[in-house]
């Protein structure tokens, strides 16, 4: 199986709790794939690192050459696992919280971008049109963190830091 030829190597990741899956578009269009553990401290230090080494045929302990790597990609399930199997601390809710409102706003940002500017030029649109459906969003995503904060959480056995 063949692609079409890029400047360096492609590299797609799912780093899961027990293996970490690697997938190379190599330069030339080859692909090739890698399994490895994602925890052997006797081989290596970080399963990511060593897999990519691994598909440009380098040493385990060499640097990986400025220039051969066009991309890399990561995925990871090891964060859902660890919620799913009810592990680790809970979330920082100050920071939870501060973020929320200002995440919400993030509707607004790409306004005034080259890509929308013939949306906005006929003046059928303006940014204020924007603002009441935002706030309503703003408001429904806070009420929303606060219910599952308060309420979900403990009920499904997770403590909630910071209350």
């Amino acid at each position: 199986m063949t692609a079409e030829k890029s400047q360096g190597w492609r590299v797609w990741v799912d780093r899961g709790g027990t293996f970490t899956d690697i997938v190379a578009l190599a330069p030339d269009g080859r692909i090739s794939t890698r399994k490895l553990l994602s925890e052997n401290s006797g081989r290596y230090d970080d399963a990511v690192v060593a897999g990519i080494r691994e598909q440009l045929g380098l040493g385990p302990a060499a640097a990986i050459p400025e220039g051969r790597l066009e991309s890399v990609k990561i995925g990871t399930t090891v964060a859902t696992n660890a919620l799913l199997e009810r592990q680790g601390e809970a979330p920082p809710l100050a920071v939870t919280r501060g973020v929320a409102i200002p995440a919400g706003l993030t509707f607004i940002m790409p306004v005034g971008t080259p890509a929308n500017a013939l949306a906005y030029s006929g003046g059928y649109l303006r940014t204020r049109d924007l603002l009441v459906p935002g706030a309503v969003m703003i408001l429904c995503a806070w009420i929303g963190l606060n219910l599952m904060v308060h309420l979900y959480w403990p009920w499904i056995g997770i403590a909630s830091a910071g209350r």
